[in-house]
């Protein structure tokens, strides 16, 4: 049965059991159950299973869940990725701004052509903004897709059938919103710079 363990499982009828087991049979059963609360709490409910189904309720209660220590190790590693995130965006900003004022440097004096044919400061700053932002999007959607297509790929590759499961599409539109204000935010100091390029700069070409 494909439950999600890594290892193959036959799953059988309790009854099916007894009635091949026979009148006396020797066996030793481990049952798991999901509670909400501790060990209290679980050991009335095996009770209550145990005795629905008349097998003997014998042996200690332990428990087989580790949900503090995941949750605390989970936390952990979402920190980490926050912060390895926000490197990657600081990277990603100066990166749009570097791609900014390089491209002001060789448009200088297509942007003071617009503005000499009739282009208005704003119309400038948002050209360059607009310009940003896409830069911005394409490099962010093109980090989802390859995630997206290492996530089917790798996951069910390392842990098996646990792995399959949807690449989450809050992600996604959390990685475009990020990309769109990389850009934003690195777009902002060319595009001010664009809307300040004098007019007498088409003059020079």
């Amino acid at each position: 049965m494909d439950d999600g363990d890594d290892l193959p499982r036959a799953w059988v009828p309790l009854p099916e059991i007894q009635a091949r087991a026979g009148s006396a049979p020797q066996a030793q059963l481990q049952i798991l159950a999901r509670t909400p609360t501790g060990s209290g709490a679980a050991r009335d409910v095996l009770a209550r299973a145990t005795e629905s189904h008349a097998v003997p309720l014998t042996g200690a209660i332990v428990r087989v869940d580790t949900v503090d220590d995941l949750a605390s190790t989970l936390a952990m590693l979402r920190g980490i990725f926050f912060g390895v995130g926000a490197i990657t965006l600081t990277v990603g900003v100066i990166g749009v701004l570097n791609i900014g004022l390089a491209s002001l440097r060789e448009r200088a004096e297509e942007l003071a052509l617009r503005r000499a044919l009739g282009a208005r400061r704003s119309d400038v700053a948002i050209l360059v903004l607009a310009e940003s932002v896409l830069i911005g999007l394409l490099g962010a959607a093109t980090a989802i897709a390859g995630a997206t297509g290492l996530f089917h790929t790798l996951v069910p590759a390392l842990w098996g059938s646990a792995g399959n499961v949807g690449f989450p599409l809050s992600a996604g539109f959390a990685g475009l919103a990020a990309g769109a204000l990389a850009g934003l935010a690195g777009g902002a100091v060319p595009a001010l710079r664009a809307a300040r390029l004098p007019i007498a700069t088409v003059m020079r070409a």
